[in-house]
């Protein structure tokens, strides 16, 4: 009997089932092209194990078919990333590197990476304690339990050059770690620095020249808070008041204030008080004694005046009284007082030299020391300070100069009828006043007063503190004091 060729139009839906079919009936060969469809295929129908290996080719995967989704978690493991499949292109970076540079996780775990530096610093095994310059590349355990000392910074640096700082000793916030600026910046500041907490330990690192070395913090100082501006030195001219003179007939002349200057350390910040002594003055035969001028803990004294029948010691001494009773001048203020006798009184001591030095009744000349602080703040008398006031007179004898530095001229009488009181000393120039003049019992002329005194601040470079008057003049800046105030560095 001939067999009649079954059709797919003569079976019915669902008559061939999985049962009905024996194993390997089915070949690929015995499949149409294009026969097996997506739709035709039961969901979870297709296991790995159904497919042969090397069955699924790159070529067999349409564009984008697979997607993140699509993928098992932990089902792409390392042994199944071909060498090289993974190259820069493909991750998330946020910077371009260069040679020698790592992988690093970005700041703020934000799930990127970024090219970074490896730190290579070196360590300094011997702690300082003394000055000395840092390197670029080097980090340094300092110890000031001896007092402070200064790390002079580097004068050129290349942007990504660290130097570490570490307090040892824990005595940073006793004795600063001074931090020498060299001409670049500190966090954008010219100025030089200092560390001031205990077991500082600091890194700096340099990012050009708009903000210089900039500083990151450890636990125990958060960065930006760790450095102030570094303690700096002043110098301070002082001069105290002069003397006033003796009024009447030898009439002493009055000493010129002590004049002195000295040298300060101080700390940004903090205020420190000026005082300014006024001109002592005269009344009758008696002159007094000029006030102390004091800055930060040095003080220059009053001159002294013939304020009785003894010698008094001061900045600078008054003048004798008919031969007797010369006031003393303190070592590195002043000068003696001159000794002048008979109708003449003694010339008061100056800064410069000793009374009666340039005639019998004369004052002691000042100092010019310190012209150029005198050109600067419009002080002073013609560049001196601290004249001594000329020896008083009688009857019609010429008055007696005082001492160059605003040292007052005696008193004088023309005639009984006109008479001329001694002139005071100049104002804050430390002057003594001079000695009066008198006509017989009948005609009494008292002495000047004493010229006030004098503090004068000086330092290097732009303005720091703030204060009296200032000005800033010739690489220096310089705070004026003419009467009693404070300083704040």
């Amino acid at each position: 009997m001939a067999h009649t060729k079954i059709t797919s139009d003569v079976i019915s839906d669902d008559a061939v089932t999985t049962a009905k079919i024996a194993d390997d009936a089915v070949t690929s060969a015995k499949i149409a092209d294009d026969a097996v469809v997506t739709a035709a295929i039961a969901d979870d129908a297709i296991t790995s194990a159904l497919i042969a290996d090397d069955a699924v080719v790159t070529a067999a995967i349409a564009d984008d078919a697979i997607t993140s989704a699509l993928i098992a978690d932990d089902a792409v493991v390392q042994a199944a990333i071909a060498d090289d499949a993974v190259d820069e292109a493909r991750l998330q970076i946020s910077n371009a590197g260069s040679n020698g540079q790592f992988l690093s996780k970005q700041s703020g775990n934000t799930g990127g990476l970024t090219w970074a530096t490896l730190s290579t610093l070196s360590w300094d095994s011997t702690p300082k304690t003394a000055n000395f310059t840092a390197v670029a590349g080097n980090g340094y355990f300092c110890d000031t339990s001896s007092g402070s000392f200064t790390v002079t910074f580097p004068s050129s640096a290349t942007a990504g050059d660290e130097i570490k700082i570490i307090d040892i000793a824990a005595t940073a916030d006793t004795n600063k770690i001074l931090l020498g600026a060299n001409g670049l910046k500190f966090n954008g500041d010219a100025s030089d620095k200092a560390l001031h907490d205990e077991r500082v330990g600091v890194t700096f690192i340099y990012t050009g020249a708009a903000q210089g070395w900039m500083t990151v913090g450890d636990a125990n100082t958060p960065a930006g808070i760790n450095i102030i501006n570094a303690p700096y030195t002043v110098a301070a001219l002082i001069i105290a008041g002069g003397g006033g003179g003796g009024g009447g007939g030898y009439g002493a002349g009055g000493g010129a204030g002590g004049v002195q200057e000295a040298s300060s350390l101080l700390t940004p910040g903090t205020g420190y008080t000026v005082t300014v002594g006024g001109g002592g003055g005269s009344s009758g035969a008696w002159g007094s004694a000029g006030g102390n001028s004091v800055f930060n803990g040095t003080t220059s004294t009053g001159g002294s005046a013939f304020a009785s029948f003894a010698s008094y010691q001061g900045g600078s001494g008054h003048g004798s009284k008919d031969g007797n009773y010369t006031g003393t001048g303190i070592s590195g203020q002043g000068h003696n007082g001159g000794t002048a006798s008979g109708w003449i009184g003694g010339g008061g001591g100056g800064k410069g030299e000793t009374g009666d030095t340039d005639g019998t009744g004369q004052g002691g000349d000042g100092s010019n020391a310190w012209s150029a602080w005198a050109t600067a703040t419009s002080t002073g008398a013609s560049g001196y300070y601290g004249g001594g006031g000329g020896g008083g007179n009688q009857y019609t004898a010429s008055y007696k100069s005082g001492g160059t530095g605003g040292g007052g001229r005696s008193g004088y009488g023309p005639s009984y009828a006109i008479a001329v009181a001694g002139a005071s000393g100049t104002a804050n120039t430390g002057g003594g006043g001079g000695g009066g003049w008198i006509w017989g019992n009948w005609q009494i002329k008292n002495g000047g007063s004493g010229g006030s005194g004098l503090v004068i601040i000086r330092y290097s470079g732009a303005q720091k503190g703030s204060g009296g008057t200032i000005v800033t003049t010739g690489g220096y800046t310089y705070h004026t004091f003419t009467s009693s105030g404070t300083y704040t560095a």
